[in-house]
């Protein structure tokens, strides 16, 4: 509890979380990375997770297909695979380990929108199940570890995939 108030006053004073309490810091850091605590979510987030991988011009599922089967990716658990409610700006798509879920924005569900786009940024998502959040000096956070980035490139289109993205972000953002 220490922990996290003092990253949310040093956020709310615009200070950098190192002037926190470290060691209270990385309690709490430590706390939310442990796979014991996937399934424990505060009352806030528990509950029914929405669940709908069919889109309008898209299915989840066979997007799942072709990267576990083209790509060889073995997961420890298969995730549930969810199209957003709404349409995200910026957050084309996330794991949330509390639910064992990979949500999609709507953005993707595109006609507009080349197939291997949707693949990439599922995979990404996929791989955050494969490399999990660890904990560098002090109290970052490393989300995207260089192992995750080495796997990361051998999505066949990846520079591309993640070119497209940095379009969407930037027309959405106007």
């Amino acid at each position: 509890l220490e922990g996290v108030v003092g990253v949310l006053l040093c956020r709310f004073l615009g200070l950098p979380d190192h002037r926190a309490d470290l060691a209270a810091v990385r309690a709490y850091r430590a706390y939310l990375n442990d796979e014991r605590n996937a399934g424990s979510a505060p009352a806030g987030r528990q509950g029914r997770k929405h669940i709908d991988p069919v889109g309008a011009n898209r299915s989840l599922l066979e997007s799942y297909l072709r990267v576990s089967l083209d790509l060889g990716l073995t997961l420890p658990r298969i995730p549930t695979l969810s199209w957003s409610k709404t349409v995200s700006r910026h957050r084309f798509g996330h794991w949330d380990a509390d639910h064992n879920a990979v949500v999609i924005s709507q953005v993707l569900d595109d006609p507009d929108v080349p197939e291997f786009v949707l693949d990439y940024v599922l995979y990404h998502e996929l791989l955050h199940i494969l490399h999990p959040v660890k904990m560098g000096s002090a109290t970052k956070r490393i989300v995207h570890s260089a192992a995750f980035k080495r796997d990361e490139r051998k999505f066949p289109r990846w520079k591309e995939g993640d070119d497209w993205i940095r379009r969407l972000a930037r027309r959405r953002g106007r």
